[in-house]
Parts: C-alpha cells; sequence; structure tokens
C-alpha cells in the first residue's frame, strides 16, 4: 500500500487519524506534525485552506484566508511561500494604499 497517497487523501478529506496513521507507517515527521497542528484547529475552513497551502494550491487557501477576513494569514501564507509582487500588493491593500 502506497501509505503518502493514503495520507494525502485523507488530509484533503480532513480525515486527520487516518492521514496521522499512514504518516507514520511512511515515516514523514513534517507530515505528521502537520496533522497535528490541523487537529489544533477549530474552524474547518481554516484546515481546508491549510490543507491547501499544503498541497500548494496557494490561490486557493488565499481565497479561504479572505472569505475569513484572515489577511494575516494570506499575507504569511504568500511571503512563507513565495515572493515578490503578490506580497507587496497584499500589504498594499491591508494598510490601504
Amino acid at each position: 500500500m502506497d501509505w503518502r497517497l493514503l495520507a494525502e487523501a485523507a488530509l484533503q478529506k480532513l480525515d486527520l487519524k487516518t492521514a496521522e496513521q499512514a504518516f507514520v507507517r511512511c515515516k514523514d515527521y513534517q507530515g505528521i506534525e502537520f496533522v497535528k497542528r490541523l487537529g489544533n484547529l477549530q474552524s474547518e475552513p481554516m484546515k481546508q485552506a491549510e490543507v491547501a497551502a499544503y498541497f500548494s494550491r496557494f490561490e486557493e487557501a488565499e481565497r479561504m484566508y479572505l472569505d475569513m477576513d484572515r489577511r494575516d494569514l494570506t499575507i504569511s501564507l504568500r511571503i512563507n511561500w513565495e515572493t515578490g509582487s503578490r506580497v507587496l500588493q497584499l500589504l498594499k491593500t491591508a494598510l490601504g494604499l
């Protein structure tokens, strides 16, 4: 069985128990930590946005963060994963420039 594929499919469904078990099987420490962090989040939309970012679906994650009125997380996402004009554009919008 391909444990990584199972872990990723479980993450997509927010089945954190299965995702964690599969990450343990494939010895993916970062995946295990990610699942634990998701488990600490109360908001389902926040979990979905984090999963989108995990799978490099940044536009989708950004849209979800903005829908939750979390521009701070949008900026953080872009700073952590990308550089350049999008970060500046988000900062200008946040500052009302």
